[in-house]
Order: structure tokens, then C-alpha cells, then sequence
């Protein structure tokens, strides 16, 4: 049966039978997965009283990734699917099979009441409440911008009584437009970010679905969504991801340059931002109107020496900012390099 194409164009295969075909197939598997679990009488009598349950409760009207989420509600025994239901990984692997996009457990809660205005130049405490929900906190971090949002400065927040925390963000000269967000670590780098905040949610692999059918040089590649199973190859909605270099030392270099392979996929830039930083210097965002589409691999080369030339601490930010419609497959990254160009230095002399 087809896969799933995401919420963008659930109608992608133009036949009215082939575009139910996704739908089909994950409700299959589901309750493959069920009778596989708990046996198959239970099994298919549980898949059984959850379909004949969405017909009746939901007025589902397209083939959307919303679909599991009402699956999950039926199945679900406490009124709070984000701590899981009782076949939630049944249910969850049946939809992921079929390349639904799947329903992540949060790995934690974040209550917080947003701060609108504040009348004060000294610093403003943020406190929020943060508990357990799948994983086990470490820590929580304030992420403040004073510059629209291109830069973010991050603050570790300290655990008070019970599950709060609070961190500070400095005082601002007025008037000032101050951004912020909140997240939570757990051991191993799993964190819980809120919607729409940055994520290093690139990958390392080969990609699909308007992504490059391999590699420029090599056998990987750095990327949004390369489509590992139960994803379809594009960025998501609502998302900002970002790809983040480690630092390097170009004390004593000039001339530099940056020189990479690309294939990008993005919306224009009214809607979706694809952004390149040196720093927190931006050094390329796609058009604002127009989508950029990429077909095959592109040589891109950016002088640098103004900000890199003889600068010990250089980073490179590879970024994706999406709204909530139309999603593409987003950057595409392969052969990433910097050199120093410069006269050679004779080595006789005639």
C-alpha cells in the first residue's frame, strides 16, 4: 500500500482509491500490531472497537496525521495521551509503519504563564512549573533574544520548592522586545522544547522525498528529515531546527573562504526561512518570494574573511524556520569545508 505524504498533500497520488491507500495500510498494520500484542481475538477485538470508535466520534474529513491522535484517545485510560495509553506503541508503530509521522511522548511538562509587558529595567524572573512525564529532568534553560529572535542567549534555571524553576532574564533599556522560551534536559541530550523553538533536528544519512537521491561525495549527508522509517522526507511544520558547527580556530588564517554542496528545498521566505550564519552573522536566507527548489547538487562558495580571517572562535549555523502549511524537503548539506586562499610562497628563484 502507498505511504502516508504528509499533511501538506494528502491527496498526492491523484486517484481517490491509491490516496485512501495510506490510510488503509495504517489501520492494517494496526491492527497487525494489536493481535501480534495481546493476541488475536483481543487483539482484533480491540482494533475492531477502535475503528468502528472513530467512525463514530471524530468527523475526520481528510487523511491527516491528526487520525492517530484520535486513535490514541479512544485507547487512552486517564483523559492525557501525552503520558501514553494502553497499546500506545501498538497503535503508534501501526501509523509509523505506514510513514504517519507518529505521536512523540513528551518527555516532559512545562507550565509557564508567558510574561506580556513589564515595567521594570532591572531583571524580570521567569518561573515555570516542569515535571516528569517520559524521562528524567536535569535541567531547565531560559533562552532569551533581544534582537527579533536572531540570537538566543541561554540561562540555566534553578530548581526551587517542589517541580519549579526560575531564571532571569537581564535588564533591558526601554522600550525593548524581549523573546523567550523555555526547555527541558534529561540525561543523554533528550530535551522538550516548546512549539516553534530552535532544535538541532538536522540528521546524518540519505535522504527522500524531494531530498537528493545520494550523497555528493561519500556515502552521508547532513539534512532535515532523511527519512528514517515512519517519516517522509520533509521538514515539519512549525519547527525551527538548526545544524551547528563545532567552534574552530583560524588564529593566524586569511583569505577564508566557505565552500559547500547543496541541495536545498524550501517555501519562499514569507513563510519558510532556510538561513546560513557565520556567527550570529546571517550570510544567506532563500528568497523572500519564490520557492527555491534545488534539483541537483549546487557548489556554493561565501567569503568569509571579514568575519572569520584571524578569529579564534568561528561557528556555522545551518538553520530551518517553517509556519504550519506547505513543507519541502529543506536544507541538504555534503563536502562542507573552509579554506585559506593566499599567495604561494616561492620555493626557488631563478
Amino acid at each position: 500500500t502507498m505511504p502516508f505524504c504528509g499533511d501538506a498533500s494528502p491527496g498526492c497520488y491523484g486517484e481517490v482509491h491509491a490516496d485512501g491507500e495510506p490510510l488503509m495500510g495504517a489501520i492494517w498494520k494496526v491492527r497487525a500490531e494489536l493481535k501480534s500484542g495481546l493476541g488475536d481475538v483481543a487483539g482484533g477485538d480491540l482494533a475492531d472497537n477502535l475503528l468502528v470508535g472513530w467512525f463514530q466520534a471524530f468527523n475526520d474529513t481528510g487523511i491527516n496525521s491528526i487520525i492517530e491522535e484520535h486513535w490514541l484517545v479512544l485507547d487512552d485510560d486517564d483523559a492525557n495521551i501525552d503520558n501514553g495509553t494502553p497499546h500506545y506503541s501498538m497503535i503508534d508503530a501501526g501509523f509509523t509503519a505506514q510513514a504517519f509521522p507518529g505521536f512523540d511522548l513528551p518527555l516532559f511538562s512545562i507550565s509557564h504563564t508567558p510574561l506580556v509587558q513589564v515595567n521594570s529595567e532591572l531583571q524580570v524572573p521567569i518561573q515555570a512549573v516542569v515535571t516528569e512525564e517520559n524521562g528524567t529532568l536535569t535541567g531547565v534553560t531560559l533562552n532569551w533574544s533581544n534582537d527579533g529572535g536572531l540570537n538566543y542567549n541561554a540561562v540555566a534555571m534553578t530548581a526551587l520548592a517542589g517541580n519549579l524553576w526560575r531564571g532571569f532574564v537581564p535588564g533591558q533599556t526601554s522600550p525593548k522586545t524581549v523573546r523567550y522560551w523555555l526547555s527541558a534536559f534529561g540525561p543523554g541530550g533528550s530535551n522538550q522544547l516548546p512549539k516553534a523553538a530552535p532544535t538541532d533536528a538536522f540528521q546524518y544519512s540519505n535522504g527522500k522525498s524531494g531530498d537528493p537521491p545520494a550523497a555528493y561525495s561519500g556515502a552521508r549527508l547532513w539534512g532535515n528529515d532523511l527519512g528514517p522509517e515512519g517519516w517522509n522526507g520533509s521538514y515539519k511544520p512549525d519547527v525551527n531546527n538548526y545544524l551547528l558547527s563545532p567552534v574552530f580556530n583560524f588564529s593566524g588564517k586569511t583569505g577564508l573562504r566557505l565552500r559547500f554542496q547543496r541541495w536545498l528545498a524550501v517555501e519562499e521566505a514569507i513563510y519558510d526561512q532556510a538561513e546560513l550564519f557565520v556567527n550570529t552573522t546571517r550570510i544567506f536566507v532563500n528568497p523572500q518570494n519564490g520557492n527555491l527548489i534545488d534539483s541537483a547538487w549546487t557548489a556554493q562558495d561565501y567569503d568569509i574573511g571579514s568575519l572569520a580571517n584571524n578569529n579564534a572562535s568561528v561557528q556555522f549555523k545551518f538553520e530551518m524556520t517553517s509556519d504550519a502549511g506547505l513543507e519541502f524537503a529543506g536544507w541538504n548539506i555534503d563536502d562542507f569545508r573552509v579554506v585559506s586562499l593566499g599567495p604561494v610562497t616561492p620555493t626557488a628563484f631563478i
